[in-house]
């Protein structure tokens, strides 16, 4: 992990077994090396991810906020 201080709300995801860690750190959302590890365990994605494609929320649910 790039930041140690995201360690404890990674660890408690995983312990958790929550099926997404949603979050818009992108020390825990990126795709590289460094999320590697995590992503073996949960699936982190941004907000805006999360809402489209686990949501299926469209752009017009988007602009109705």
């Amino acid at each position: 992990m790039r930041d140690p201080k995201d360690t404890p709300i990674a660890l408690a995801a995983i312990k958790a077994q929550v099926d997404y860690l949603v979050t818009n750190d992108k020390d825990l959302t990126a795709e590289d090396e460094t999320t590697a590890l995590l992503r073996t365990k949960i699936q982190p994605m941004t907000v805006g991810r999360f809402l489209k494609e686990v949501m299926e929320w469209s752009s017009r649910d988007f602009k109705s906020l």
